[in-house]
């Protein structure tokens, strides 16, 4: 079940003072042309392509009451709203605004290795991401007068190319923060105001600029060497071509004026993926893979509008959906979570779910 409510004792709490900055480059366009007769054929073509280049710096620095679990722990209780609409709130002993009792370091002991023997004081990375997104679409239509009211039918073509890369070293991911000296903690920098938390119980909590830190050149950088990481890395493209015919129709049965709609869709998909897998429970063997897959569906769907009087209305309806995976889950390679003997991986040959 769910805890609702708990106190942690000797808790030493992680103080983060972040910064992210993000760069976007955006363009998309689109021409549309339309000819024909109003009373007769009518044809449309529609050109869309759209192009997003995304470069991020996610920095994270780290404090609080102690390092890997040696100093002042704190003794924090939480409790969830019973709804869930407030989230949790906290209540603690120690006073977070008191920059002079705080200290630069790892409360918790993250990432301990033989470089770093207290773990690591903060993180900084920079992934990178560019998505590609073209359509053409022609169509065809034309009104009638009696049962058959409008036929319509077309072709479409999608085609979109995604891809993400760490910014570390042989695209892994970003690099520890350490102290310099390989020290175990430092005192705090200079504040820059009180960041308010008391809408969680927090109260007010000690802020400095991560960001100076950072630039000062306070911290050494040790390159996020694990090869795993690099699994997170893919490009993904995919090709999508649908041919739809829908016709509308207008009849009585009875007195009851019926309306509806009954089409289908054909859509051909060809999706291809290049990435990274990794081999082994250690995550020290990666294998470049790449993979492909080719698929159809049949879509139709059916609308029926019963219209009993000026006010009321039945409607029925029957369709199958489609609904596609996310572009990252369909990348081509696998990792190991922290339990090696789970695998976890995503698949290039994922198809839509239907329903």
């Amino acid at each position: 079940g769910l805890i609702t409510q708990a106190t942690m004792n000797k808790f030493f709490g992680v103080v983060r003072n972040d910064f992210l900055q993000r760069d976007d480059n955006l363009f998309s366009g689109g021409w549309n042309l339309k000819v024909g007769d109003e009373r007769g054929w009518q044809a449309e073509l529609d050109l869309s392509y759209s192009h997003v280049k995304r470069t991020d710096f996610v920095l994270e620095t780290y404090s609080g009451y102690g390092v890997n679990g040696v100093g002042t722990p704190d003794t924090i209780t939480y409790r969830l709203s019973p709804d869930g609409s407030a989230g949790a709130v906290f209540s603690h002993t120690l006073d977070y605004a008191n920059g002079s009792l705080m200290r630069l370091g790892m409360p918790q002991g993250w990432g301990m290795s033989s470089d770093r023997p207290y773990g690591q004081n903060g993180f900084v990375k920079g992934p990178r991401a560019e998505d590609e997104i073209g359509q053409a679409r022609f169509g065809v239509e034309r009104p009638y007068d009696g049962f058959l009211r409008r036929l319509s039918a077309g072709v479409v073509y999608n085609t979109r190319t995604k891809s993400e890369t760490e910014s570390g070293p042989n695209g892994m991911e970003g690099y520890f923060l350490q102290l310099k000296n390989g020290a175990a903690s430092a005192p705090m920098p200079a504040s820059v105001g009180l960041t308010d938390l008391s809408f969680i119980g927090m109260g007010k909590m000690y802020s400095y600029d991560p960001l100076a830190l950072y630039n000062s050149g306070f911290y050494d950088k040790i390159a996020n060497n694990d090869p795993a990481r690099r699994a997170d890395n893919f490009d993904v493209t995919e090709d999508v071509w649908t041919g739809y015919a829908k016709v509308d129709f207008e009849h009585k049965l009875g007195s009851v004026p019926v309306r509806g709609t009954l089409g289908s869709q054909v859509v051909h998909t060809t999706q291809k993926s290049s990435g990274t897998s990794i081999s082994n429970a250690n995550g020290s063997l990666t294998v470049p893979v790449n993979a492909k897959h080719s698929y159809t569906d049949f879509v139709p769907t059916l609308t029926l509008n019963f219209q009993l009087n000026e006010q009321e209305v039945i409607r029925l309806s029957a369709a199958r959906q489609l609904a596609r995976q996310p572009m990252n889950d369909m990348r081509a390679g696998n990792n190991f979570g922290f339990d090696s003997s789970k695998l976890g991986s995503t698949d290039p040959l994922n198809s839509p779910w239907s329903a």
